[in-house]
């Protein structure tokens, strides 16, 4: 087909387009920064789609928007952005864009985010719409099979001819993540049986529905062919600047220590005002975590969750740190608990520091992009995916995610196209001096690609 464009493409993104537009189902695998949303939109404008379906992480669907206005030479394309409404709201706006003759000559281009769009009533409108094509950007959200978006975008990828998959992370934290994926866009590659498929690249433990430790996979190299059937690996060709990690280590103090070392041995400290017990691995890596931040948040006898402070070892060292740049300078710091964001915030006022938030609760982006603050406190999972952070060159990680994928993703947020500086991570990790922290064993569990609870537990200890 003759390609027409808005906006030229880079050398990379011409390959993508040119290899979608022979594919009626394909995926396309990106590095971060590499433009895929400018590939998809060129995608659209020519072949000539109609009706289109763009499901997306909530935080992407202003990109989508004003990539479109960016991107897209069809002007008789009506994109509707449903963010900002409610799920009743979103089924109305899409039943007045596509009912009705209401787009008439025109075509139209619906976004809609993961966590809306198998919810009824919206749901049951989607599935009675004719789309010409669905695309899943951040794909890896569905990765769960069981899961009710998953098995509606199944459902919907039976009745729409044109399917594609848009990720930077198919294989989130491990193979088996690719199934749910393709059963939306191609099941006969994989099938339609998830057993089927996990005992066929998965050694489990017999009788026991947990992987072998010493060979969790197998037939990988058949796994690779078969995703790679009809998909596309998209690399950038632009070179960007080096980065640099730097740990800032702080020791816990005595009283911290003490606790640490009690709680590990018995998953239990009793306080004045109540209690904090673990009962198995994921708790008690939750609580070592918050304990090494200088928190817990205790059950009290009136079964009242309260948080207790048990030192500020940790912000009063990203304290230090913050007071040695350039007030000048624009700072990313990444966390994990929504405390964490709250004494950040806090000491961004005693520094007199602006400070803008990205998170399950805030989305103040624009504001810190846009350069009316220098600070962006961004939790981590929130912060990870489809935003551009490259106005810092400096990021620091207060606390972290044990997700593999958020924390490439992360980094990738302040390191891709666009950023000219070299870039600076400074990572905090608490010290005990008679044993290796959480802090630790999740940093070194990231930096050596492992899944931090297998790793964990294959130690036998946390």
């Amino acid at each position: 087909m003759k390609l027409r464009f808005k906006t030229k493409p880079w050398k990379h993104q011409m390959k993508a387009l040119k290899y979608l537009g022979n594919k009626k189902f394909a995926a396309l695998y990106t590095d971060m920064g590499t433009g895929k949303t400018k590939v998809m939109i060129d995608l659209i404008n020519n072949k000539n789609f109609k009706r289109v379906l763009i499901v997306c992480p909530k935080k992407a669907m202003d990109v989508w928007k004003s990539e479109f206005d960016k991107h897209s030479y069809d002007t008789t394309i009506c994109v509707l952005n449903t963010k900002d409404f409610d799920v009743k709201r979103k089924c109305t706006e899409v039943k007045n864009l596509l009912s009705g003759g209401n787009l008439g000559s025109n075509k139209g281009v619906i976004i809609i985010n993961y966590d809306s769009v198998w919810r009824e009533p919206l749901k049951k409108e989607l599935l009675k719409t004719k789309f010409d094509a669905v695309m899943c950007d951040e794909s890896h959200r569905i990765k769960s099979p069981s899961s009710k978006c998953s098995g509606f975008l199944t459902q919907i990828g039976k009745r729409t001819p044109h399917r594609y998959l848009i990720t930077g992370t198919p294989l989130a934290q491990s193979p088996l993540d690719i199934y749910a994926q393709y059963r939306f866009l191609d099941p006969t590659i994989f099938g339609t049986r998830y057993d089927d498929f996990k005992h066929r690249y998965a050694n489990f433990v017999y009788g026991q529905n947990f992987l072998d430790k010493k060979e969790p996979f197998k037939n990988l190299d058949e796994l690779h062919e078969k995703m790679f059937s009809c998909a596309f690996l998209a690399t950038s060709d632009l070179e960007l600047p080096p980065t640099q990690d730097i740990l800032i280590d702080f020791d816990l103090p005595s009283k911290t220590q003490k606790y640490y070392t009690e709680f590990q041995k018995e998953s239990c400290l009793i306080f004045k005002d109540g209690s904090v017990v673990a009962e198995n691995v994921l708790s008690s890596i939750l609580r070592l975590q918050q304990l090494c931040s200088g928190y817990l948040p205790i059950d009290t006898a009136e079964k009242i969750k309260k948080i207790e402070e048990i030192d500020r070892a940790r912000i009063n060292t990203l304290k230090e740190l913050m007071e040695d740049f350039d007030p000048e300078e624009p700072l990313v710091i990444f966390c994990k608990y929504r405390i964490d964001i709250n004494n950040i915030h806090e000491l961004c006022k005693e520094l007199k520091i602006t400070a803008s938030e990205v998170s399950g609760k805030a989305d103040n982006l624009a504001e810190w992009q846009s350069g009316k603050t220098k600070v962006l406190i961004a939790q981590i999972k929130s912060g990870s995916e489809s935003i551009d952070l490259t106005r810092a060159r400096y990021c620091i990680y207060y606390s972290l995610d044990f997700s593999l994928s958020a924390w490439k993703q992360s980094r990738k947020r302040v390191h891709r196209p666009n950023q000219t500086r070299s870039v600076v991570y400074y990572i905090l990790v608490a010290k005990h001096k008679k044993c290796k922290t959480i802090d630790e064993k999740i940093l070194e569990s990231l930096q050596n690609n492992e899944n931090i609870i297998e790793s964990i537990m294959e130690a036998r200890e946390i």
